[in-house]
């Protein structure tokens, strides 16, 4: 810990409100590749709690990402392009 009490880390002190929609949405898509870059990782060890986890925890994101999705997929099949699988 330095003189500031800081650990020398640097301190993002821009607030959410402050962000532009750009640095803001891209700050949101960091933490979700983030995040499930660490869910990859965690496949190897088979862990069944981890997955119970993350379906109970983040049920809501989950059927948030998954209706968008289908949603996504019903416009473009309505324009004549697709989506990969």
């Amino acid at each position: 810990e330095d003189e500031d009490g800081d650990n020398g880390r640097l301190v993002d002190m821009q607030t959410k409100d402050e962000l532009t929609f750009e640095e803001a949405m891209n700050a949101e898509i960091d933490l979700i590749l983030d995040f499930t870059d660490g869910l990859k990782h965690q496949i190897q060890f088979r862990d069944q709690r981890m997955l119970n986890s993350l379906q109970h925890e983040g049920a809501s994101f989950l059927h948030f990402a998954k209706a968008c999705i289908e949603k996504e997929r019903r416009m473009n099949s309505n324009r004549g392009g697709t989506l990969p699988m």
